[in-house]
């Protein structure tokens, strides 16, 4: 076995409710996998008895799992590392676990358990509670004593899915500041307390969810879960209130060993696995099942869904899509869908039903930024997004059409970390809508291993074969002159669409020079 990655997960993962070390690992050609997963096995036993080992085979390798406690886990590591190599010397390993116990931790767990609250550990940190019933110590100076009195837990919600994560937790985030809550909400844009920006960046992790749930502002948290975050660290809860799981396609397939929709799926229900009530889109069947779901669906049977032209609970109508800015008028079938999620999430949560009204009437570009954010610039219109994947990028078309442009012009750019297929079925489904300008980029910060310029090449090409004439295809060397160049070529009644939309604060800027508005 070939070693790949070795790692902790601090709690709920794909593979077990708790915390632990796993490695991944590619079997060598020729090499027996069954007899060298076994022979691991009876190492890791032979050091730990007892040990409670997971083991999730994919094409051409494995996870292997040991469970353990936060303090041992990095420990964990090394043992883990040591049975696949089929080295080391037992007798200090054994010894280096027993040093890594911590008795205050330990104890602060017990209590934890014993008071029914949650505790949050890390490296430097451990709290016990939820944001404004928190309480946050240092790991290395640990109470004897905690006035548990102080200490509760707050309604959390964690949502996640492979596109309409961000526009449903700000949604949702949204409808709660309007029932009177102080929200801590983490997206891929970052971290905000009451509305207001904390951290910029992609918080999409535990890490991210550790930080809103330490804020003693808060009384109510939203926290986008990203399957990067799931399948790195795990969980940063055992519990929530409500999951709501959006959709799941095939996006970020190939990376720790997950290389199909199927396993993607099973990633996206750890999320649900802690949830008291789980929030699924009723079209997902990979994604529903659960004995506590709520269902919400655009077109089907469900709990929530719409109801001649109208957002309806259990077939009580309650406000028409026209009227959610989202949606643009019922053309962004797909918002339409977040939409649905949110308010039912909003509702499992116990929400009242004015706010959530108030917040799917209110919720537009201005409080969705970056995610069909349509601005008119002069005589045309500019739609941005961060549409990355071919469900999100065929949704973006779709609504594209349903705004009724005389010319469309694309600006495009992809990550390098897509399978070539990928990238090509994203070109052919650009090329099916006739654009009369497409402007290719490459993703700065996104080649992930594969040299500048050749994703635009292969995208050219694809739209070549495609049926684009090469003289309507122009590589531009970034987002924002991608988008300077299709503003400058569109007339009266144009539609120029942005996806993925990384560059904001520079297309923002430009925007503001040539006085744009939004709507």
């Amino acid at each position: 076995m070939k070693l790949l990655d070795s790692r902790r997960l601090f709690g709920p993962n794909l593979v077990y409710p708790g915390p632990g070390a796993i490695s991944e690992v590619e079997f060598e050609p020729g090499e027996d996998a069954d007899a060298a997963v076994a022979r691991w096995q009876a190492s890791i036993l032979a050091m730990i008895a007892g040990a409670s080992l997971r083991v999730r085979r994919f094409r051409g390798g494995a996870a292997l799992f040991i469970a353990g406690e936060p303090d041992q886990i990095l420990v964990l590591c090394d043992v883990n590392e040591a049975a696949i190599a089929g080295t080391g010397d037992r007798d200090a390993l054994r010894a280096a676990l027993d040093a890594a116990v911590e008795p205050a931790l330990r104890a602060l767990q017990a209590g934890a358990r014993a008071h029914g609250v949650p505790i949050l550990i890390d490296d430097a940190q451990v709290s016990v509670g939820l944001g404004r019933r928190a309480q946050l110590f240092r790991r290395d100076a640990l109470p004897m004593h905690v006035d548990w009195e102080r200490t509760g837990t707050i309604p959390v919600a964690l949502v996640t899915g492979t596109n309409g994560k961000t526009t449903s937790a700000r949604l949702l985030a949204r409808i709660a500041a309007l029932a009177g809550h102080t929200v801590g909400l983490a997206t891929t844009d970052g971290v905000e307390v009451g509305g207001a920006l904390v951290a910029a960046g992609d918080y999409t992790g535990p890490d991210a969810a550790r930080l809103v749930l330490r804020d003693p502002r808060v009384d109510l948290a939203v926290l986008e879960t990203a399957r990067g975050g799931i399948l790195r660290r795990g969980l940063a809860v055992e519990r929530c209130d409500v999951a709501l799981l959006t959709n799941v396609s095939d996006d970020h397939l190939g990376h720790y060993g997950i290389d199909d929709v199927a396993t993607m799926a099973r990633v996206k229900r750890v999320v649900g696995s802690v949830a008291d009530q789980v929030v699924v889109n009723a079209g997902e069947p990979l994604l529903g099942g659960w004995d506590r779901e709520v269902t919400f669906s655009v077109g089907g049977p469900a709990d929530w869904t719409v109801v001649d032209g109208a957002i309806a609970r259990r077939g009580e109508k309650l406000i028409a899509t026209t009227e959610v800015p989202i949606t643009f008028g019922g053309a962004a079938r797909y918002n339409v869908a977040n939409a649905l999620g949110a308010a039912a999430a909003a509702d499992a949560l116990g929400i009242p039903w004015d706010p959530i009204h108030r917040g799917l009437a209110g919720f537009g570009s201005d409080e969705n930024p970056g995610r069909g954010d349509l601005w008119q610039v002069g005589p045309a219109r500019l739609l941005l997004d961060f549409g990355h994947n071919p469900e999100g990028v065929r949704a973006l078309l779709e609504l594209a059409r349903g705004l009724g442009a005389a010319r469309l012009l694309v600006v495009l750019g992809l990550p390098g970390d897509r399978d070539d297929e990928v990238l090509r079925a994203i070109a052919r489904d650009v090329a099916t809508a006739r654009p009369a300008r497409v402007f290719i980029h490459d993703l700065e910060g996104y080649l992930r291993g594969r040299e500048p310029g050749a994703v635009p090449a292969l995208v050219a090409a694809e739209l070549e074969r495609s049926g684009i004439d090469r003289s309507l295809i122009e590589r531009s060397p970034s987002e924002l002159s991608g988008v300077t160049g299709a503003i400058g070529s569109a007339r009266a009644g144009d539609l120029v669409l942005v996806f993925p939309h990384l560059e904001r604060a520079a297309v923002t800027e430009l925007l503001a020079q040539r006085g744009a508005r939004r709507g």
